[in-house]
């Protein structure tokens, strides 16, 4: 009886062999590896210490159940479960590539995809359905404030929105910054008429200005108020002191004057001198005059 035999028939052939030597039963023979030059069909099983056929499809394998090869080129390996099989579904979480001549079946690196273009986390382009695709990344929920979902995607919102309910301008439900809401359309350029209102992330006018200017939205062009007058971008009741009313307008006296009717000087500021409706510094200004008490200017005797 071989060495390696624990027990044989009478023709030498083993019936079964001592495991605790590493010895398995192949072909009535023990041995120590279950392949051999030309098939690699067996597996060592430790439980009985025979050399136990591979499942079907594997050429080579570790157990009765995990495949280390398929039979042929035309199976796939599935890489996590080692088994073979004819396909590699497309949209079942898995992608196709090659361990040298071995076609191999990976699954995605993101365990929510359901589609990927390689086994980087990363490159998913279709999720399962309770999960969001974002950036190549199964998620449950976008990145940040500023996508939508579309299709279970999240899809980065217009530009000009820090948050959207839809793709374009009009789909914003705020402005980003730098841009205003008018009527639902977010943009950086307000109406002729009126200005852009940071605080308020919209355009318009204060609040007495019908119009204003489009650099500054309390320089107001026009008034809501007709009987409003305009005085230095400002809408008032009434011309301020130093100023006098004309169409519609508050316009400056002239130089010195403190009080005027139209252009013609009433007053003159303290240090100034009345001559002729007008205002002066100093009455040497004017031939012949001098500055008299009472602050107006008097022809020399």
């Amino acid at each position: 009886m071989p060495n390696q035999c624990r027990t044989c028939y009478t023709n030498g052939s083993c019936i079964d062999c001592y495991s605790t030597l590493g010895y398995y039963l192949f072909n009535n023979s023990c041995v120590t590896s279950c392949g051999n030059a030309t098939s690699f069909l067996r597996y060592a099983d430790n439980t009985t210490s025979v050399c136990q056929l591979c499942t079907s499809n594997c050429l080579t394998c570790i157990n009765a159940t995990a495949c280390m090869s398929c039979a042929d080129n035309t199976f796939y390996l599935y890489t996590d479960t080692l088994t073979c099989k004819l396909t590699c579904p497309l949209y079942g979480g898995y992608v196709n590539s090659t361990l040298g001549t071995q076609l191999v079946c990976v699954p995605c690196a993101d365990p929510f995809c359901l589609h990927c273009t390689s086994t980087l986390y990363g490159s998913c382009t279709q999720c399962n359905n309770i999960s969001i695709l974002s950036n190549g990344i199964c998620s449950s929920t976008c990145p940040s404030i500023s996508y939508y979902i579309l299709n279970s995607q999240c899809m980065l919102c217009d530009a000009s929105c820090y948050s959207c309910f839809s793709s374009g301008s009009m789909s914003c439900l705020r402005c980003a910054s730098g841009y205003a809401n008018v009527s639902g359309n977010c943009t950086n350029a307000c109406p002729i008429g009126t200005a852009f209102i940071a605080n308020l992330a919209t355009c318009g006018c204060d609040t007495p200005c019908l119009t204003c200017s489009s650099l500054n939205y309390l320089n107001c062009l026009t008034c809501v108020n007709a009987s409003h007058f305009m005085y230095l971008g400002q809408c008032l009741g009434s011309c301020p002191a130093g100023s006098y009313q004309q169409n519609g307008n508050c316009v400056l006296c002239p130089t010195g004057c403190s009080n005027c009717s139209s252009s013609v000087c009433l007053t003159c500021m303290t240090g100034w001198m009345l001559y002729n409706s007008a205002c002066y510094s100093d009455c040497n200004q004017i031939s012949q005059q001098y500055d008299k008490s009472g602050y107006t200017c008097v022809l020399c005797p």
